[in-house]
């Protein structure tokens, strides 16, 4: 099958993370995979898994665009997420009578009426209260698929021995910057404890420069360079290698937790250190990006000293690492594109079915 995904940008975000790896089990499987949007960081992504990144102009010229290079290189099923170019994506999949299946990500909105969230064929969701929030909105169970969220699993080279390695990552937006900005805070009182501590802070946005003139401050208090703001990176498991530590949200933290690295799990909300038992609460929060419960510095002080001095003990270490078989759910890349490739050959037979009949 051919699949065109269609959004703004290749900018480095969860949600590009999703489709770059649900795109590159698809071509795995024998599919055709194109990702349709601007350039960004993860372009050249695109390209190494064998998917094709059609390179866009902006709104509104990209329709025309895309829909010139379907007319030479047309498209089985187009593919879109509840954000970004929803709308764009839909007008052409109904214009080249082909089936469209929407990604919902994130909670629903306001302006997520049902009218709006019937008009793709099918939806999809990682996320099991949006998926029962589509139900409640009246959206038939037929319509919507619930999947694991995929996630990139290697093996991870052990944690340093010398010192003590923490690593933030995460985007460091207007709306996102309350975790590693409570970290920072948290740092001089933890420095105290843990003499050995280096922190790193990676990621990019509108807050770059604050979170590092209070990196800055942090440092003085310190008397030492303690904290190093290293910007964005395109290798987040390579980060989390070199760490002991691990304080982010979302994808971020489900990654680590997943490859086997101590995680504390602070997005836009706090929910603290992800250990056995806890996944899958942290799961269906996905990691704090789903909670309204504030940041405190003190919260993140106690949790990495916590967590710091249970690594000392083999026995208490247990409770924070391996437990990648805490997951309810198989979260291989490959499960996922089997459910979207079994979905999409539904949705492509009912379409031929009702040409047929129109005919």
């Amino acid at each position: 099958m051919r699949f065109i995904y269609i959004d703004r940008s290749c900018k480095v975000n969860g949600c590009t993370t999703f489709v770059l790896l649900l795109g590159e089990a698809l071509v795995k499987r024998g599919h055709e995979f194109i990702y349709a949007a601007r350039g960004g960081p993860l372009s050249p992504q695109f390209e190494q898994v064998g998917a094709q990144h059609l390179k866009t102009l902006c709104k509104p010229f990209n329709k025309w665009q895309i829909d010139r290079h379907l007319r030479s290189h047309p498209q089985d099923v187009f593919l879109c997420s509840g954000r970004g170019q929803t709308v764009t994506a839909l007008k052409l999949a109904e214009a080249h009578r082909r089936p469209s299946i929407c990604f919902v990500q994130d909670p629903l909105r306001p302006e997520d009426t049902l009218e709006v969230m019937m008009r793709p064929n099918a939806l999809v969701t990682p996320e099991a209260q949006v998926y029962a929030d589509l139900l409640k909105l009246g959206v038939p169970a037929e319509k919507a698929t619930l999947i694991p969220r995929p996630i990139r699993a290697r093996e991870l080279a052990p944690p340093p021995v010398a010192g003590f390695s923490l690593l933030f990552i995460g985007r460091l937006s207007e709306n996102k910057w309350a975790a590693p900005r409570a970290l920072v805070e948290a740092v001089p009182g933890i420095h105290k404890e843990i003499p050995e501590l280096r922190v790193s802070i990676v990621g990019t946005g509108a807050k770059l420069k604050a979170i590092a003139a209070l990196a800055g401050e942090a440092n003085r208090e310190c008397g030492s360079q303690v904290i190093e703001v290293v910007g964005q990176t395109l290798d987040p498991l390579g980060w989390m290698e070199r760490a002991n530590l691990v304080v982010a949200g979302g994808y971020a933290c489900m990654e680590a937790v997943y490859n086997g690295r101590p995680a504390i799990a602070a997005g836009y909300g706090w929910f603290g250190p992800v250990e056995r038992g806890s996944v899958a609460a942290a799961v269906d929060c996905h990691f704090g990006d789903r909670r309204e419960k504030h940041h405190e510095a003190k919260w993140m002080r106690d949790a990495v000293i916590a967590v710091h001095n249970a690594l000392q003990d083999p026995t208490a270490a247990a409770r924070y690492t391996d437990l990648r078989g805490e997951f309810a759910e198989d979260h291989s890349p490959d499960a996922c594109a089997q459910t979207v490739e079994k979905l999409a050959a539904e949705l492509i037979a009912r379409a031929v079915g009702n040409r047929t009949s129109g005919e």
